[in-house]
């Protein structure tokens, strides 16, 4: 402000020279008469003169309350970041308090608090996520597994599931979302560097439809009986995962990690799951018996050593088996009759023992155009 200050001084300054030269020079260049000049004329010189000199001082005016102004909101805009970044640095800190809190309420409480962070504040973004997601990691309870998703299931706790809603919408809201209605008013692109970490945690049952998981590491992940609906999982590592009976209904697995994870029960009709990965893992093999596969599009999907044993047709009619990797797949007493862009070749290394294979089922073994499963950028 000081500088504005100084500005405004020398503006002054300067105001009154001019009018102090506006009334004294035109004086000096004529109040000795001249025999070029008559009277008249150097009436008429002297009031042109005083004219354009009165006329300098207006524009001098104009433009130094222009400079004092424009001086004026950089500084009154730097003292309102300041100000904005002092409002959210006192809000972060008193959202971590609260996450440490021994009542639930306060705990949920701050996690709202962190996502509304998360949502106003650019730079603290990915901070703010970070620490939900280093809080449920942290907290995460075992609670004994019963394969079964009836409403009748201990419910997953009130601040697990507001930690579970505020990781899966942290893209959505970040550049402006109204929070209520869920309109999205132009978010922001997440890069890879912004992954969460999320090993272990146990989110059973959470309520994760449309979330944007993108990146996530979630090995060993508790997701049984959740509701990842047209979620993003994108390039996410859900290595050893425990997905029984979760509800991936249209959801995006492409170039996702996948092995090793429990898939038993799991709906998985219209998956994109292009590119992923279901081999096996050390001991561990992705099961997908009794998985709903319907529609789902398993294009060079890598399904070594995948348990696929006793899937009936409805499971897998529709299902598109382009290129995908089958050594080792488990496919005894599966009926693959409605599976498409399925071959022989495919088969070769598979257990088919048992299996309904499709009608007219081609030897393939040629070349085929090949996705280039490394280099794919995840869908937005």
């Amino acid at each position: 402000m000081a500088v504005s200050v100084g500005i405004l001084i020398g503006i002054g300054v300067g105001i009154v020279a001019l009018f102090l030269a506006a009334i004294l020079l035109p004086e000096v260049f004529f109040h000795k008469p001249d025999q070029d000049f008559a009277t008249k004329d150097r009436v008429d010189a002297r009031g042109t003169l005083r004219t354009s000199l009165v006329q300098a001082i207006g524009g001098a005016a104009v433009a130094g309350g222009l400079v004092f102004t424009a001086q004026t909101i950089a500084v009154s805009q730097q003292m309102v970041l300041v100000s904005q970044q002092t409002e959210i640095g006192d809000r972060f800190n008193k959202a971590a308090a609260e996450l440490d809190d021994s009542h639930p309420d306060v705990q949920v409480a701050g996690i709202l608090a962190l996502e509304r962070i998360a949502s106003d504040s650019e730079e603290a973004h990915l901070a703010a996520i970070e620490l939900i997601a280093n809080y449920a990691t942290e907290n995460a309870v075992r609670v004994p597994f019963v394969e079964d998703c009836s409403p009748d299931r201990p419910p997953l706790s009130a601040t697990m599931q507001a930690a579970a809603i505020a990781i899966g919408r942290r893209v959505r809201y970040q550049g402006g979302k109204d929070m209520e209605s869920g309109i999205h008013k132009g978010g922001r692109d997440l890069e890879k560097e912004e992954q969460l970490f999320l090993v272990g945690v146990n989110f059973h049952d959470a309520r994760l439809g449309n979330a944007d998981l993108r990146y996530a590491t979630l090995y060993r992940a508790h997701l049984e009986c959740a509701d990842l609906r047209n979620a993003q999982l994108q390039y996410a590592d859900p290595i050893g995962a425990h997905l029984y009976g979760a509800m991936l209904k249209g959801a995006h697995l492409e170039n996702t990690n996948l092995n090793g994870a429990d898939l038993e029960h799991a709906d998985l009709q219209s998956a994109q799951m292009s590119c992923a990965q279901l081999m096996r893992s050390g001991p561990a093999r992705a099961d997908l018996r009794r998985a709903d596969l319907h529609g789902a599009k398993l294009t060079q999907a890598d399904l070594s050593g995948a348990i696929m044993s006793g899937l009936e047709r409805a499971r897998l009619n529709g299902t598109d088996f382009a290129d995908a990797i089958l050594d080792g797949a488990d496919l005894t007493n599966t009926d693959l009759s409605g599976a498409i862009n399925l071959t022989r070749h495919q088969l070769e290394k598979a257990n088919t023992a048992g299996a309904v294979l499709p009608a007219n089922l081609p030897p393939g073994g040629g070349d085929s155009p090949a996705l280039n499963c490394a280099n794919r950028s995840p869908a937005s």
